[in-house]
């Protein structure tokens, strides 16, 4: 990741990397660039500084990610979900807070996995690591038990319990419009609880297009199904608007100016048989949100 161009080129002249993943080219830090355009092109600076023998990995679903192979000299190792490539994922299976199974097409056949992890963009991310550890021959039987025991880092995903009978998902650490996107889609898929409900912070950094790509979440949470959508701060007032937009009623849409005033909202509304999504760039420090309803209910920590 980056936030400005030249950055991966200097991280790579101090490395001198053999082999790199590019995983996908998103709408984030468009403060500092003009169009997602110089954002592949700056994800683009790894390649450039491989060294040999160069190999990339990269993710074919993923337009602008598979376009840099045009200009690659080296080793190219496709991966995917939806695409043609060489390590492609097939049969996947929503496990809902228990992550994904997943099967993987490659040449010697197939190979099933099981992963912790939420949302299908973590099964993107898990085929790439399996194709870097068969490509450096570690044991498809040691890749799968890899997979089976990774555990999400605090604020990215992690599944929160709590004894009062309702279920917190910590996202907090940080969120893009794609990233956000695809946790409501996962949201929205959720079976087994009376009321889903979005905790939403403000995205950052995304400069003159801030306001639509925001409205745009709301219109994908709007044809999730949520029951609410609590925005806060600043552009995530736009959320709302463009849920509100896709016909969600306004009494259902809450818009507060900070962390703190969001869990003290969510610990009033919050009741049995509630699963909640807690996301927002990492300026919004969300994680304060969580902190406000552990400190009011009893979390069973993981």
């Amino acid at each position: 990741g980056m936030s400005a161009k030249g950055e991966i080129r200097r991280l790579a002249l101090i490395a001198e990397p053999n082999e790199g993943v590019v995983t996908n080219v998103n709408p984030v830090h468009l403060e500092f660039f003009k169009s997602i355009d110089e954002i592949a092109e700056a994800k683009a600076e790894l390649l450039e500084g491989l060294h040999e023998p160069k190999v990339a990995y990269l993710n074919n679903d993923d337009p602008r990610v598979r376009a840099m192979a045009r200009n690659f000299a080296g080793k190219v190792i496709t991966y995917g979900l939806k695409s043609v490539a060489r390590f492609k994922v097939q049969q996947i299976q929503d496990l809902g807070i228990e992550g994904s199974a997943f099967t993987v097409q490659h040449g010697q056949g197939d190979a099933h996995f099981v992963l912790p992890l939420l949302g299908q963009h973590n099964v993107a991310n898990a085929i790439a690591a399996i194709a870097v550890g068969v490509t450096h021959e570690v044991p498809w039987e040691q890749i799968r038990e890899a997979i089976s025991q990774i555990k999400p880092e605090k604020m990215r995903g992690e599944v929160v319990k709590f004894r009062e009978g309702f279920v917190a998902i910590d996202d907090s650490y940080n969120s893009n419009p794609r990233a956000l996107s695809e946790m409501v889609r996962f949201l929205g898929r959720l079976q087994g609880y009376q009321r889903k409900i979005l905790v939403a912070g403000e995205m950052l950094e995304l400069g003159p297009e801030g306001p639509e790509l925001h409205r745009n979440c709301g219109r994908e949470a709007a044809r999730a199904g949520l029951e609410m959508i609590i925005g806060v701060q600043g552009q995530a007032k736009e959320i709302l608007e463009g849920a509100l937009d896709s016909g969600m009623d306004r009494s259902r849409l809450k818009f507060v100016g900070d962390a703190l005033q969001a869990g003290d909202l969510l610990a009033r509304t919050v009741k049995e048989g509630d699963v909640v999504l807690i996301k927002a760039s990492r300026g919004v420090k969300l994680e304060q949100t969580l902190n406000t309803l552990r400190a009011a209910f009893a979390s069973m920590e993981p």
